[in-house]
């Protein structure tokens, strides 16, 4: 049985346009540890 994941950090970007969603992940990407799930 697959072990089940824990989200650590959720970004809702529906409606953006491009490049805005890729800008926005990035920022909190960087605010984030190795290993946490985005």
């Amino acid at each position: 049985m697959p072990e089940e994941l824990q989200v650590d950090k959720t970004v809702d970007l529906k409606g953006e346009v491009c490049p805005f969603p890729w800008v926005k992940a990035k920022k909190v990407l960087a605010k984030m540890e190795v290993g946490q799930i985005l």
